[in-house]
């Protein structure tokens, strides 16, 4: 696309699936989004690049291991987790971002079956907000947070090394057991090299 320049109004949206499969309702317009899920695997696409091409619809995010019935007249999307991360960008025509707002606002976010309501948007612009990524990286709530995010998730058996990996250092679904590496008297060292431990555990 060619232009010399462009607007774009940008959001995210954190989704929870515990309690079921949420509706994503978008309006007709320039809108691109794309869902991931914790696994950072794609979920769907919604707007212009989705399957609605930019007319609007009604998308439907199910949540793993879903097992029941899927209305007719939606898009639908699985995630592997029962977390999900919308990426939402509205690109106004008329290079106004108030446009762009308006749009964004439009958009609506509702449990299956269940009357859609108001999102309480926040205006980062107007108000001042802390963008620390993992404020408790350098200390023991990183590995109370990653504890509790392992019995949080769903089953997945098709990421069978996932579960094999955090195995390794004592996380292990549904079992209360306390991992080598968090033990409280290791808060200083092991937990301010949590996120790095953590990471080579899983990634190599």
């Amino acid at each position: 696309m060619a232009c010399d320049f462009l607007i774009v109004v940008a959001n995210n949206i954190h989704i929870d699936l515990s309690n079921g499969p949420m509706v994503v309702e978008v309006s007709a317009g320039p809108i691109m989004s794309v869902v991931n899920d914790m696994n950072q695997l794609y979920v769907m696409d919604i707007g212009m690049p989705g399957p609605d091409k930019g007319k609007g619809g009604k998308h439907i995010i199910l949540p793993p291991n879903y097992t029941g019935k899927v209305p007719a007249g939606y898009y639908v999307g699985k995630s592997t987790t029962n977390r999900v991360l919308i990426l939402l960008r509205t690109i106004p025509q008329d290079f106004n971002p108030e446009t762009g707002e308006k749009l964004m606002k439009s958009i609506k976010v509702y449990p299956l079956n269940k009357a859609a309501t108001e999102i309480n948007w926040v205006h980062l612009n107007d108000k001042a907000a802390d963008f620390t990524p993992v404020r408790w990286e350098d200390n023991i709530k990183y590995w109370e947070r990653l504890a509790k995010f392992i019995q949080r998730r769903a089953s997945q058996p098709g990421l069978p090394h996932l579960i094999r990996r955090t195995g390794r250092i004592g996380y292990r679904k549904r079992q209360n057991v306390q991992p080598r590496c968090a033990n409280e008297k290791y808060s200083g060292k092991s937990g301010s090299n949590g996120k790095c431990h953590y990471a080579r555990t899983i990634f190599c």
